[in-house]
């Protein structure tokens, strides 16, 4: 019985684990500019989502975070808003307050700067998570930063993904 009630448990453990984290790979099959002209990409993004899909980031096949050529984390996380736009769940990117004023009250009570939403990047995820886009504004704090532009991707339909997603010939 004892055996019974540990495997049982071991299974709901596994369960809620598989629940917590789900790596999922998607192609990117386009990127649109500034202006919105399309321009064709051909390359493979692992998102990993975390804590029931409220939270996601950027990853690798393993679910880890990719790391800086000095071998730091690069973990952007984003965040649920809770909020739709045109039927597509918006991910904002969560992290640290960047207004100076908050930074310059938070460091002064030795406090970290709150984490906040910030829409200079985010991801639009279709309700059943098969097609992302992801859209950098190119305005950082109010200041322009750089080219704006939309990069699609969709859900990979092969267990491996880096295999390529045109249909094979039967010989």
């Amino acid at each position: 019985m004892v055996k019974r009630i540990t495997l049982v448990c071991l299974l709901l453990l596994s369960f809620v684990g598989i629940k917590a984290q789900q790596t999922l790979c998607y192609h990117c099959y386009k990127k649109y500019d500034k202006n919105d002209i399309p321009e064709q990409q051909n390359y493979y993004v692992y998102i990993t989502a975390k804590d029931n899909y409220s939270i996601i980031y950027v990853s690798k096949k393993d679910g880890s975070c990719p790391t800086f050529p000095d071998g730091t984390p690069n973990k952007q996380l984003f965040k649920y808003t809770g909020k739709k736009v045109d039927g597509a769940m918006l991910y904002a990117y969560w992290g640290k307050n960047l207004n100076v004023m908050a930074w310059h009250e938070a460091y002064k009570h030795g406090k970290e700067p709150d984490y906040v939403f910030q829409y200079h990047k985010y991801f639009l995820i279709s309700e059943d998570w098969n097609e992302i886009n992801f859209v950098w504004t190119g305005i950082i704090d109010g200041k322009y930063d750089s080219e704006a532009f939309t990069q699609c991707l969709k859900r990979c339909p092969f267990e491996d993904c880096d295999k390529a997603t045109v249909p094979r010939m039967k010989h």
